[in-house]
């Protein structure tokens, strides 16, 4: 690898950063979010769920690190729960375009709906189910599941985000694969 394609993999990965703490800062910021009625989506999960398709396992790991600590930050009693669902989504995702599944825009969104569904699942089961609120199943069908619905309608701004990102910036990167 020269040098040329290292710096473009650096300024590839900046902006990820970029996109991550925008994402982080858009999601977390009460009232500045995307809100339908009480819905608010969960923007870093589709942005790891691109990163990791364009980039595969490892880059997807690590940016599911970055993007769920960001989260635990934001997030009260969640306790480390965002960075180790989004490193596992990331590192999942990775492997699984890398053997299985082609790097199109469909494969986006059912990787996107499969994994904010298992994160909203998990956060009921920790938060809701657990602690034993009245109604917990209404909870679930009326609200955390047209959530990851909701969250999955943003991979089609983050693929093209991502692919424009990595487009741009592997000019001297010849190693690379992309989807046409």
């Amino acid at each position: 690898m020269n040098f040329t394609a290292s710096k473009s993999i650096a300024v590839r990965r900046c902006l990820f950063l970029l996109v991550a703490v925008v994402s982080a800062l858009v999601q977390n910021t009460p009232g500045f979010s995307f809100s339908v009625g009480n819905l608010s989506p969960m923007l870093l999960i589709p942005f790891v769920v691109c990163v990791a398709m364009y980039e595969r396992s490892l880059t997807g790991l690590a940016f599911g690190v970055l993007a769920g600590t960001l989260w635990d930050f934001g997030s009260t009693g969640a306790d480390g729960m965002y960075t180790l669902m989004l490193a596992t989504i990331g590192f999942g995702v990775g492997i699984i375009i890398t053997f299985y599944v082609r790097n199109r825009l469909f494969s986006a969104f059912v990787l996107s709906l499969i994994s904010s569904t298992a994160v909203s699942v998990a956060y009921w089961m920790l938060f809701v189910l657990r602690k034993g609120f009245d109604g917990t199943w209404a909870i679930l069908l009326t609200r955390f599941l047209p959530i990851a619905l909701y969250t999955s309608l943003f991979v089609f701004i983050y693929y093209y985000l991502i692919g424009f990102i990595v487009k741009a910036t592997s000019k001297g990167d010849k190693t690379r694969t992309y989807v046409g």
